[in-house]
C-alpha cells in the first residue's frame, strides 16, 4: 500500500478509532436498554410495605441517576471519538489528496475518483509498493472507475457502471482489475479490501518509461484518436490502456 510507514499508521489509528466507536455503542445500548428493563420491574406486591417502597423508590432514583450520567458519558466520548475520526481523516486527506478525473468526448462518459500519494524520495515500486501484489491504486478509499456507456477494454467487454479499480504492478507489466463491489476503504489490518470474486474484468498492460519523475500518483484520462485513454502515473512508470 502506498505510503506504509505513515500511511499504515494513520490508518491503524482510525481503525482504533473505528473499533473504540463500536465499544461505545455497544456500551451505551446496554445503558439504555438496562434502563428501560429497570423501570418495568415490577414491584412484588404480596411483601410491599411503605419502608420497602420507599426504598425501591430511593434505590430505582438512584440507579435512573447512575445510568443517566453513563448515557451522558458516552455520548460526549462519542462526540469526542467522532472529531478525532475527522480530524485522522483530514490529516490522511492532507498527505493523500483527492482528485477526480472526467473523460466526456463522442459519447463517452467516464469518471476516476482516486487519492494522490507521494513520492517523497522513496522507491516506489517494486519496494513501498511490492511488485506481484495487489495494491490499492492510490491511497485511502478504494479507487473507483465510472463508465456511463459499455466499453471494450484490450478486446474485453467492461457494461456501463461504477467499479472499484485495482492493480498488481510488475516489472514489466501490470494486471488492471475493475471489480463490481463498492468499499468504504482500500486497506484494512488484513490488507487490500477487495474481494476477487467480485472481479469483472482483468487486463494485462505493459509498462513504459517516463524521463521526468512524476512526485504525486496520477491517473488520467487522455485522448487517443478520439478513443479514451486510461493512464497510471508515479515515479518514471507509467501504465496506459486504450478503451472504445
Amino acid at each position: 500500500m502506498a505510503g506504509r510507514p505513515g500511511g499504515f499508521k494513520r490508518f491503524r489509528s482510525l481503525l482504533f478509532l473505528v473499533k473504540l466507536s463500536e465499544v461505545i455503542y455497544t456500551i451505551t445500548q446496554a445503558l439504555y436498554f438496562g434502563r428501560i428493563l429497570s423501570s418495568c420491574l415490577p414491584y412484588q406486591t404480596n411483601t410491599i410495605t411503605p419502608d420497602t417502597s420507599l426504598r425501591y423508590v430511593t434505590q430505582n432514583t438512584h440507579m435512573n441517576k447512575y445510568l443517566k450520567r453513563g448515557l451522558i458519558i458516552a455520548a460526549v466520548l462519542g462526540i469526542l471519538l467522532y472529531a478525532a475520526y475527522l480530524f485522522m481523516v483530514a490529516q490522511t486527506k492532507k498527505h493523500s489528496p483527492e482528485e477526480t478525473v472526467n473523460y466526456n468526448t463522442n459519447g463517452y462518459g467516464i469518471e476516476v475518483f482516486y487519492n494522490r500519494p507521494s513520492k517523497k524520495g522513496r522507491e516506489i515500486f517494486g519496494r513501498l509498493v511490492p511488485f506481484g501484489r495487489v495494491w490499492r491504486t492510490g491511497a485511502n478509499e478504494a479507487t473507483t472507475f465510472e463508465t456511463s456507456t459499455d466499453l471494450t477494454i484490450d478486446g474485453k467487454p467492461l457494461k456501463a457502471g461504477k467499479y472499484t479499480l485495482w492493480t498488481i504492478p510488475d516489472a514489466d507489466n501490470w494486471t488492471l482489475m475493475f471489480n463490481a463491489k463498492q468499499y468504504s476503504w482500500g486497506v484494512n489490518r488484513n490488507g487490500v479490501t477487495r474481494e476477487a470474486e467480485h472481479d469483472v474484468l482483468q487486463v494485462k498492460v505493459p509498462v513504459e518509461s517516463v524521463g521526468n519523475v512524476v512526485e504525486l500518483f496520477t491517473i488520467a484520462l487522455e485522448d487517443r484518436g478520439g478513443k479514451p485513454v486510461l493512464a497510471l502515473i508515479w515515479d518514471q512508470t507509467r501504465v496506459a490502456v486504450v478503451m472504445e
